[in-house]
């Protein structure tokens, strides 16, 4: 278990949202009495405004508990010397900036703890570090930070996916996910699996790979703008819910544009995902030959994602009846493309 001791500051808020995907983890709010921890403690995290009186003594109270052994992580708006004067008083470990999401949660205090519970595949450290990088590259997206397929981190997580599922396979990454308790994130990543797996099946030459890579870990960051109740509900029937849903890909769309994107096969991918051959779709009921072909094989894998996901309005499918369900879609979709897609889910 890892402790985390809290107020109610943005910092606090903040820290809380990136770590949503992080296991378990007991929040204690400093104000409250140090309650008697009966769990064994595996380290803490302190997400605090240091600029407070009285936010390091109530820290140091709660911190009383704390084995030597026991590492402590103190999240901070900013670096400087204030800040790092009353981390160190903490006796902090470690020290991360907020804004930098991806590396909080690369510390080795997270190690594979953005699962909900233990995953079978936790002893495969290549299939782990592929999964935990590209996680933190969904927090980043999905807490606001500036993100563009130019992003090192990104590319980092991308080549480590990639070599992941061609020699792991997708089956082994989404067993893993199983275990990944966010359904937003674990969307995502469903759809990046099926994403790399389509198109190392049908031969992309690699800079196209990774594209469609980048467009799959991008593909609903205009999500990070909506109401996160909406978000989480396992059944989205509320009114109003699908108007609010839809317009995430003109926000994502935006929101690319703004933090400096550039590519446009991605920046097309993003916009257009929910698009149909047949001009049904949206944002801008495109057909045909005006969808380009990253983002035909975009949209078969996020919606190939979405037939498989667990909502307990529904049963369980096979991975059979799911591809039923894609094929059932007719011309709303590239069939040629559908037909390869076939075999992504043998």
């Amino acid at each position: 278990m890892l402790v985390l001791l809290t107020d109610t500051s943005e910092i606090a808020r903040r820290t809380c949202e990136v770590l949503g995907t992080s296991g378990a983890i007991r929040q204690i709010n400093l104000k409250q009495a140090p309650p008697l921890l009966t769990d064994s403690v595996e380290g803490w995290i302190f997400a605090a405004d240091l600029d407070q009186e009285g936010t390091v003594t109530a820290g140091i109270r709660h911190l009383r508990e704390r084995a030597l052994e026991q590492p402590l992580i103190v999240v901070t708006a900013r670096r400087d010397v204030k800040t790092s004067a009353r981390a160190s008083a903490l006796g902090a470990t470690r020290v991360h900036e907020i804004s930098n999401a991806a590396g909080l949660l690369r510390d080795p205090i997270f190690a594979n703890r953005f699962m909900a519970m233990p995953s079978p595949f936790s002893n495969d450290p290549v299939l782990m570090a592929a999964i935990a990088g590209t996680v933190a590259i969904v927090t980043e997206t999905m807490t606001g930070r500036a993100t563009t397929s130019a992003s090192e981190d990104l590319n980092t997580a991308i080549d480590a996916a990639i070599a992941s599922l061609q020699t792991k396979g997708v089956a082994a990454w989404l067993k893993a996910l199983e275990a990944v308790h966010s359904p937003t994130y674990r969307h995502v990543l469903q759809v990046l699996a099926f994403a790399v797996s389509f198109g190392t099946l049908t031969k992309l030459p690699p800079p196209l790979l990774r594209k469609l890579a980048a467009a799959s870990l991008l593909h609903d960051i205009g999500k990070a703008k909506l109401p996160v109740e909406i978000l989480n509900r396992a059944d989205r029937t509320a009114p109003g819910d699908d108007a609010i849903l839809q317009t995430h890909v003109k926000l994502g769309f935006e929101m690319l544009r703004a933090y400096g994107e550039r590519d446009f096969d991605i920046l097309d991918a993003v916009l257009h995902h929910h698009e149909y051959m047949d001009g049904s779709g949206y944002p801008h009921r495109m057909k045909g030959a005006q969808i380009r072909p990253l983002t035909r094989m975009l949209t078969i894998a996020n919606h190939y994602a979405n037939l498989i996901e667990q909502r307990p309005s529904r049963p369980v499918r096979t991975k059979q009846d799911a591809y039923k369900r894609l094929q059932a879609m007719g011309h709303k979709l590239d069939l040629g493309l559908v037909a390869t897609f076939k075999g992504v889910v043998r």
